[in-house]
């Protein structure tokens, strides 16, 4: 008998009512499931906030700027510049006023939560991270700050009243800053590229490097400038250089009226006679090459002032893209305290400074110069110079000489990396801590005043507190100095701790020739009060020498003489080598050549030590 199959599957209203419930079902649990998703990112998101202020509350005495937080939160493993909260459309902000990071929704509202400190959303002032213009914040409801969270290549477009701020990043490419809106804008960093300014209505603030500002339209409040600008080119509206700014060419090329104040200095102006719709304001600025038929006068004693952060930072940024100052008095006019992770004034490699001459002779690099003119302290007080952080330019900053240990490379450091016939007086830096650990890049010429002088060096009235730790030409206010005649040391005082692994000395790490005649090397009522350490057992050095000294480490048969009066030496002195043979110690210089020394009223009262063992007291 034939058997009959049966229909199993299901009918057309059976798969209707499947479909049905699987949609109620899907309807009920997955906004549940989302809410639940989305409260755990949340949760998440405020974990991580509540950790990261904890950090900050740390630091909260040393945090003055954004750059600060991002500083200390890497040194804890926290990348704020690229940590993204997990809550989509979510941002992490960080509120100057209360020193705190807080996290916003897609509303740009604040995320409520206990932990939160108190603060005033009309008075906020929030910093936002970001990579890309597409970053950028377009909102009516709030405003927003903004820190470059790596180097970009190519070009942003900024339509808000904000601050901008490219950090230790840069901008390669073009800058945009376009508003109709009254009020006031900063934009703060390097540009490699041209930034043009249209702001009829806005106080612009420009701070840092900026290869080329083309001013389409500025407010009556004006463009103020207080950088570097290489190219400054004037279309319409009024332009302020503030004191420290520097600009390398001026051009005026606008046909309506355009008015440049100038409180900075000026190198050159392209156009050779003033338009007949521009005005120049010089009566506290300089102009270093004015055409003859520009009617501009320069004040005969113009010095450059000095009275904050950002215009010592304008100053040395000018220093280190050519501007060298020569006869100009540079002058501090308050103390200042500098942020972690100093970039030298004159930030070149020791090796840069050298070249040979047609009969192969080893000579000054004329194209090289850093700072050559008079900085004038005024009794004021540098403060908190240190290294941390700091990432030398690896195009300037970082090479190989002669003596660098292979494999390795070095850098010049100290408040100034690089001067040349330059003379620095009345002037305190205190608080130092510079410490270049032996890596893959030592430190070379390293102190706390200046790391490397070529030429002639004066130094009158000066004094450090703190350590310096380095690898070779280690001092205290000097690390190196080459191709100088005459160096002198006035009434200067040393109380940093200094450590070096070849030569290093309270004042002056190392002097050497290589240049010029009858060199002499002085120092007038000097003192070293600190500890100065050369040498680490079994450590490698190229030169196979380990040299530490009160005032200055070794005299060499290049330079003539020596010559100390009312000098004193309170710290002690010690070498620590395996090679006891070239290991030295001495009060005040190590004699190993036949220079003259000249001693008078000296006081020696540190111990000196070798290997362990004293020398003398």
């Amino acid at each position: 008998m034939q058997k009959t199959k049966s229909n199993s599957g299901f009918t057309s209203i059976e798969i209707v009512i499947i479909i049905a419930f699987i949609a109620i079902l899907a309807a009920v649990l997955i906004p549940t499931y989302t809410n639940l998703a989305k409260q755990a990112a949340r949760t998440v998101d405020m974990q991580l906030t509540s950790s990261m202020n904890t950090i900050i509350s740390e630091y909260g005495n040393e945090i003055e700027n954004f750059q600060d937080v991002v500083f200390f939160l890497n040194q804890e493993g926290y990348s704020i510049e690229k940590l993204n909260p997990t809550s989509d459309g979510f941002r992490f902000v960080w509120e100057a006023n209360t020193n705190q990071i807080l996290l916003l929704n897609e509303q740009f509202e604040v995320v409520p939560d206990k932990n939160i400190r108190s603060y005033n959303p009309e008075t906020w002032q929030l910093w936002l991270t970001v990579k890309s213009p597409s970053e950028l914040i377009v909102s009516q409801k709030i405003k927003i700050n903004y820190y470059l969270a790596n180097d970009y290549n190519g070009n942003f477009e900024i339509r808000s009243l904000s601050i901008f701020e490219t950090g230790n990043n840069v901008i390669n490419g073009n800058v945009v800053y376009i508003t109709s809106s009254n009020g006031q804008a900063t934009i703060s960093g390097t540009i490699n590229g041209t930034l043009t300014i249209n702001a009829p209505n806005a106080t612009i603030n420009q701070y840092g490097k900026v290869k080329k500002i083309s001013v389409l339209a500025v407010g009556n409040n004006s463009l103020k400038i207080n950088g570097y600008v290489e190219n400054l080119e004037l279309k319409n509206g009024k332009v302020e250089l503030i004191p420290a700014s520097y600009v390398k060419t001026l051009n005026f090329v606008g046909e309506k009226n355009i008015m440049l104040v100038n409180g900075g200095m000026i190198s050159e102006i392209k156009n050779d006679t003033l338009p007949t719709n521009a005005t120049f304001v010089n009566e506290t600025g300089f102009v270093e090459n004015i055409p003859e038929g520009m009617p501009i006068q320069n004040s005969e004693n113009f010095k450059v002032s000095i009275g904050n952060l950002t215009q010592l930072q304008s100053f040395r940024d000018a220093v280190n893209h050519g501007a060298n100052f020569v006869n100009i008095t540079v002058q501090l006019t308050a103390d200042i305290v500098l942020p972690n992770g100093w970039t030298p004034i004159g930030e070149f490699a020791r090796s840069s400074v050298e070249t040979t001459n047609i009969e192969g002779e080893i000579v000054y690099n004329e194209k090289i110069v850093g700072f050559a003119g008079i900085f004038d302290g005024n009794n004021r007080e540098i403060s908190n110079l240190n290294n941390k952080g700091y990432v030398p330019n690896a195009i300037k900053a970082i090479m190989k000489n002669k003596t660098t240990i292979d494999g390795k490379a070095e850098f010049v450091y100290g408040f100034f990396g690089v001067v040349s016939g330059a003379t620095i007086k009345d002037l305190s830096i205190t608080n130092v801590d510079i410490d270049i650990p032996l890596e893959t890049t030592y430190g070379d010429s390293v102190a706390a005043i200046v790391g490397l002088s070529v030429k002639d060096l004066t130094l009158i009235g000066c004094e450090t507190t703190g350590i310096v730790k380095a690898y070779d030409g280690v001092g205290g206010l000097v690390g190196r100095s080459y191709f100088a005649n005459q160096i002198s040391f006035d009434n200067c005082e040393n109380n940093i701790q200094v450590y070096g692994i070849e030569k290093a000395a309270g004042l002056l790490g190392c002097a050497e020739k290589l240049s010029g005649e009858n060199q002499s090397v002085m120092f007038n009522f000097c003192s070293n009060l600190a500890t100065v350490n050369a040498g680490i057992e079994n450590e490698r050095t190229k030169d196979d020498i380990a040299i530490a000294a009160g005032m200055t480490s070794y005299t060499s048969s290049e330079i003539a003489s020596y010559n100390f009066t009312n000098c004193e030496n309170h710290g002690n002195i010690s070498v620590n080598y395996t090679n006891s043979e070239k290991a030295y110690a001495s009060s005040f210089v190590v004699k190993i050549d036949e220079p003259t020394i000249s001693e008078t009223d000296a006081i020696k009262d540190g111990i000196i030590k070798i290997n362990g063992e004293i020398q003398s007291k």
